[in-house]
């Protein structure tokens, strides 16, 4: 009935709506009793995937990847869950050519489990099917997956010894490779079509700046702390 940070629960639902900047408009494309979030439009712009509990239980935290489409035009379109996992799913990622969708999972299947079971990065077919777990051998806990421009790698943050690096993971399978190193910490990143990359670093002796990522190296770009 209350919930820190947050107070007494009551029935008001977070829900996605899409706006129409040429006739400034909005129509809501999810609804019921369940919060939605994290919305990710599909690369043909047909699709929108998102992050919601439409657990029963009280006390849930099973956030599953659903689907809807954007042209939904009803007060609530029809969602298709796209993933069954018990623990948590989040931060679902499109692939280029729009065939995957990649998230983070947590695999415990108890409660208390999720304190120990770091989540680790999956993808799973749009058109449904079994996900396939990409570092699932890999303790330590995974966040923000991002499909590469060409769709055989996913980049993703990873904490790592009191550090948090940016990793790059073969969508084929294969041992992840960490792109940055030592002690500093990447906050969040982008990669351009042509698969440049910049990050927000920092490190103990310098709060975050913008960084140009390359192959073994680092370039400062701003110089604002």
């Amino acid at each position: 009935f209350k919930r820190d940070g947050r107070g007494y629960l009551d029935h008001r639902r977070t829900h996605l709506y899409v706006f129409d900047v040429a006739s400034r408009s909005s129509r809501q494309i999810t609804s019921g009793d369940w919060d939605d979030g994290d919305p990710e439009w599909s690369p043909d712009g047909r699709l929108i995937a998102f992050v919601s509990n439409r657990d029963s239980v009280d006390g849930s935290d099973n956030d599953d990847i659903w689907l809807v489409a954007s042209g939904d035009t009803t007060n609530g379109g029809t969602v298709r869950r796209l993933t069954d996992n018990p623990g948590g799913d989040h931060g679902p990622a499109w692939s280029p050519d729009g065939r995957w969708i990649a998230y983070t999972r947590n695999p415990a299947t108890e409660p208390i489990g999720k304190i120990y079971d770091p989540d680790h990065l999956a993808i799973v077919p749009v058109d449904g099917g079994t996900p396939h777990a990409l570092t699932a051998m890999l303790d330590r806990p995974a966040r923000a997956p991002r499909f590469a421009p060409d769709g055989r790698s996913i980049l993703f943050l990873l904490q790592d010894a009191g550090a948090t690096r940016l990793v790059r993971v073969p969508v084929a399978g294969g041992a992840p490779n960490r792109i940055t190193d030592g002690p500093r910490t990447v906050s969040t990143f982008d990669v351009s079509r042509d698969g440049k990359l910049v990050a927000l670093v920092s490190e103990p002796d310098l709060p975050p700046e913008i960084f140009a990522v390359g192959a073994d190296t680092l370039r400062r770009i701003t110089h604002t702390n």
